[in-house]
């Protein structure tokens, strides 16, 4: 059999046996044997032996029949549960016992996949009614019919099972890849075309999140594959999902054309087609598709942590080595200075302070480093907030005066802080370079502005800034060890170890803000 009709199997629901009988001999007539005709002619005639192609593809059909409804209920539930179901199911509209309409919503409720054709003479409801009642995914063609409808008729709805069917195994084998994103958006672009074209969407728009801590765009197909269409139809997601109930039958909210699904973490947002109805009963193939995605893109993100820790592993083994043997020039440096005359010239004394702040500083970056790269626990203790302010303004002093940069300290700490006050002071040095170097690259005179203040959850100390801020693009990846934005400054550490320290003294650093950039960090109190 072609493989687009793995499935060719057909029940056939009448109380006519006229009318089962001509479902059989039109979708499964007796075969004639003519080879032995067609041998015989080419030896009288002196021919070739020809056998009749067919002129089109068309599935072999397997076709079962049920007398009444209750029959048909139990065939097709037989079919399920032993793995064979029908693909097509014709169903008369009037029998005796139970009618086609409900036999068609008994069978929904064991087999909602299968394709429901009704064939009737006449109904005692409107088709309209009928779909609403039995799903829009339903034929309904009059008797008498012409044989040759029929077979086409079964063939597309034998073709439309199985090419669901398909997109199914597709997206079940999709939530066991692990793939690197680019890949998996390209394949999940694909795949999620397929299932709004099933259940009769121009385009859509895949979220995850929640409405309180915001949503992330994980992909758009379609219409809503522009950037601004993006945004539009967010903002009318986000109306929708205020304004408009939830369908609580399908977990559904429709306001026009545009649909609104939420299935777990995802939010799914289409837009319908003008002329079609939203296809009901295909709505498992979007939560499939979700849930597979979602697997998906957690393979995705693990096999990526997983390259990532490999090569922050080779990374941190060669910075380390570095870090190491920095150690001893430096050491050379510092002692060397420690021989120039005290009574020198004052610019000799000057440079030798310079050179001895940067030698220091780089002895501590090197064991911030080295720190990093072995994953050390640090000593801390309750220190005065002025001990760490004092560190930092000494630290940043030579860089602020060759930038025209100056902080603005606020401090409403009555208390001490619990950190390790060389490293606390490295984390705020840290992003105070970090804001004079961007703002020395948008060509503004920075200004930072470090807030110290104490709550009933401890520290917390808020670092911001008047330069361009920090790109969408790269917002979740600035804390990422060696990612530098592809800058001519620093060795992509600078916030991995801020993140380090913050979470070495049990608290968090997090970008807060829209404008300019805002860190936030937070350290409990001391135990």
């Amino acid at each position: 059999m072609n493989d687009i009709f793995k499935n060719a199997r057909v029940l056939v629901i009448d109380d006519e046996e006229i009318v089962r009988d001509s479902f059989r001999s039109i979708l499964s007539p007796r075969k004639r044997d003519i080879s032995a005709l067609m041998s015989a002619s080419a030896d009288l005639f002196g021919e070739e032996e020809v056998l009749p192609r067919a002129p089109n593809p068309m599935p072999e059909f397997i076709v079962d029949e049920a007398i009444n409804g209750i029959i048909g209920v139990e065939m097709a539930a037989h079919a399920k549960e032993t793995g064979n179901p029908y693909a097509v199911i014709f169903v008369d509209m009037r029998m005796p016992g139970i009618d086609g309409l409900e036999t068609v919503r008994r069978i929904r409720a064991i087999d909602r996949q299968a394709e429901i054709i009704f064939v009737t003479a006449y109904s005692d409801h409107s088709i309209e009614y009928v779909v609403n009642e039995a799903g829009p995914n339903v034929g309904y063609h009059l008797k008498p019919f012409a044989p040759e409808e029929i077979k086409q008729v079964a063939a597309k709805a034998v073709y439309e099972w199985n090419r669901v069917r398909s997109l199914e195994r597709l997206l079940e084998l999709i939530g066991s890849l692990s793939v690197e994103n680019t890949h998996l958006d390209t394949m999940l672009n694909h795949v999620l075309r397929h299932v709004m074209e099933t259940i009769g969407a121009d385009a859509a728009m895949v979220l995850r999140g929640q409405a309180q801590q915001g949503y992330e765009h994980i992909q758009s197909v379609g219409l809503m594959a522009d950037g601004d269409a993006t945004e539009r139809y967010g903002d009318m997601f986000n109306r929708m999902r205020q304004e408009t109930p939830m369908d609580l039958t399908s977990g559904v909210k429709q306001t026009g054309n545009l649909v609104y699904f939420s299935i777990d973490q995802y939010q799914i947002v289409t837009v319908m087609r003008s002329t079609g109805k939203l296809r009901l009963d295909k709505l498992y193939l979007v939560e499939l598709f979700t849930r597979h995605a979602g697997q998906a893109l957690e393979n995705a993100r693990l096999h990526a942590e997983l390259l990532e820790k490999q090569r922050l592993a080779a990374l941190g083994m060669a910075m380390s080595t570095i870090a190491h043997d920095l150690r001893n020039p430096l050491a050379t440096i510092r002692g060397a200075l420690s021989l120039v005359d005290p009574n020198a010239s004052p610019i000799i004394l000057k440079m030798k302070e310079i050179i001895s702040t940067a030698a220091d500083e780089a002895l501590e970056i090197a064991e911030d480093v080295l720190d990093f790269a072995h994953g050390r626990p640090f000593s801390k203790q309750v220190v005065p907030v002025q001990v760490v302010v004092d560190l930092v303004n000494d630290r940043v002093r030579h860089a602020l005066e060759w930038s025209h940069a100056r902080i603005e300290w606020t401090v409403e700490h009555p208390t001490g802080i619990w950190v390790n006050s060389a490293k606390f002071a490295r984390a705020l040095v840290n992003l105070i370079n970090n804001a004079v170097q961007a703002c020395r690259a948008a060509d503004i005179s920075a200004v930072v502005k470090v807030l110290i203040r104490q709550d009933s959850e401890g520290s917390i100390i808020d670092v911001s800034d008047n330069g361009p801020g920090v790109p969408q693009a790269i917002r979740d990846h600035i804390f990422k060890a060696f990612y530098t934005e592809k800058k001519a400054e620093g060795t992509g550490l600078g916030l991995a170890i801020v993140r380090h320290i913050a979470e070495g003294h049990g608290g968090t650093v997090e970008l807060a803000g829209d404008e300019g950039a805002r860190f936030v960090i937070r350290i409990p109190p001391g135990v």
